[in-house]
C-alpha cells in the first residue's frame, strides 16, 4: 500500500467556552510517522464528527485531557492498516479506532473501538448505524425502553444517526413513530427515509400543536437526544436519555439534564439513564443485521435495518 508522503492533521489552535469557531482550529503537517514494536500504523478513510468531541477537547468527557494548542483534535474513523509490528493487527485490516483528526496515526491495540468485517455493510455504517450511534438507539429500544405495539414513541433530532434508527427499530417493534426535527429538510429525511409516521418541526409556530395532533392518544415513550427546553414539553412520557448534547450556552442536552429535571417539574414516570454492559455491546455487533441500500447523494448511503435487527 502507497503512502502519502505527509501526514495532514487538524490541530486545535486555541481553546475557548462558548461556541467552536473556524478560527479555533489550524491546519498542520508532519512527517507520517512509523510504528514501533507493538504498534500499528493506519490511514483515514472515514472520520466521525461527533457532539462528545467539544468536551473531549476541554477535558470534560471521559478518558480524554484537555488539548493544548497545536494537538491533534480527537477523534474516532474507519481507518485501514498500512503497517503493523503488532502480532494482532495485519496489514489490510480494516478498524474503528481513535485515531484523531488527520490522515495517518500510530496506535496500540488499546486505541481499537472496533473491528470491522467489509462484507457486512458498506466500511461507513461502522461509525453510524453499526457503530456507536447504532449501538445506543439499539439499546435505549430493545433494553432501555422497549416499545409495545401500538405505543407512540416520539424521538428528537429525528434525521440524525442515533434518532433515525431509533425510529427505525421503534417501528419495526410496532409503535407509532413520531420524529422532531430542525427544518423542512431533516424533517424529510425522518419521513421520506426513515419511514416515521409524522416528523414535527420544532422551528415553526405551534409546533406544540402539531405535535398533540400527531399524537392523538398521547405519548408513551419519548427518546431525547437534545435536552432541555424541548425534554421539558415531553417529560409526561417515559423518557430516555441520550448522549452528552450540550451544545448551546442555555441549559441543554445530557450535561444539564439533572438540573433541568431540578428546576421543572415533572408529571411523568421515571426516566432512564443508563449505559450498556459489554456484554449487551457485543450482541449487538453479532445481530443478523441484514439491509438493503438506498443512495441519498453520491457519497452518503442510508442503512434500512431489517426486522430481525433490534430485538
Amino acid at each position: 500500500m502507497s503512502l502519502q508522503s505527509s501526514n495532514l492533521q487538524v490541530q486545535l489552535r486555541r481553546q475557548r467556552d462558548g461556541f467552536p469557531d473556524v478560527a479555533d482550529f489550524q491546519m498542520g503537517e508532519t512527517p507520517v510517522p512509523e510504528p514501533a514494536e507493538g504498534e500499528f500504523l493506519v490511514r483515514t478513510i472515514y472520520l466521525s464528527l461527533d457532539p462528545y468531541i467539544r468536551k473531549a477537547i476541554r477535558g470534560d468527557h471521559p478518558g480524554h485531557t484537555a488539548l493544548n494548542p497545536g494537538d491533534v483534535i480527537y477523534g474516532r474513523a474507519v481507518c485501514r492498516v498500512v503497517k503493523s509490528r503488532c502480532a494482532d493487527v495485519r496489514q489490510g485490516d480494516y478498524l474503528v479506532a481513535e485515531t484523531g483528526w488527520q490522515n495517518y496515526a500510530v496506535l496500540a491495540p488499546k486505541k481499537i473501538v472496533q473491528r470491522i468485517d467489509p462484507a457486512v455493510g458498506p466500511l461507513s455504517t461502522s461509525i453510524g448505524v453499526l457503530g456507536m450511534p447504532g449501538l445506543t438507539a439499539w439499546g435505549s429500544v430493545a433494553h432501555v425502553a422497549p416499545p409495545q405495539v401500538g405505543d407512540t414513541y416520539v424521538v428528537s433530532a429525528a434525521a440524525g444517526p442515533v434518532g433515525g434508527t431509533v425510529g427505525q427499530l421503534a417501528k419495526l417493534a410496532g409503535a407509532h413513530v413520531v420524529g422532531i426535527a430542525g427544518g423542512k429538510d431533516k424533517c424529510d429525511v425522518a419521513l421520506r427515509t426513515y419511514g416515521f409516521e409524522a416528523c414535527i418541526d420544532y422551528k415553526k409556530d405551534g409546533w406544540e400543536q402539531a405535535l398533540q395532533s400527531a399524537c392523538p392518544n398521547g405519548i408513551d415513550i419519548y427518546h431525547d437526544n437534545v435536552g432541555a427546553p424541548l425534554l421539558m414539553t415531553l417529560v409526561s412520557a417515559r423518557c430516555v436519555f441520550s448522549g452528552s448534547t450540550h451544545s448551546t450556552p442555555s441549559p441543554c442536552g445530557m450535561s444539564n439534564t439533572i438540573s433541568c429535571l431540578a428546576e421543572w417539574p415533572i408529571s411523568g414516570p421515571t426516566a432512564c439513564v443508563t449505559r450498556l454492559s459489554m456484554r449487551q455491546a457485543s450482541r449487538f455487533r453479532s445481530l443478523p443485521w441484514r439491509a438493503s441500500m438506498r443512495a441519498r447523494s453520491s457519497n452518503s448511503l442510508t442503512m434500512l435495518i431489517s426486522s430481525e435487527a433490534w430485538r
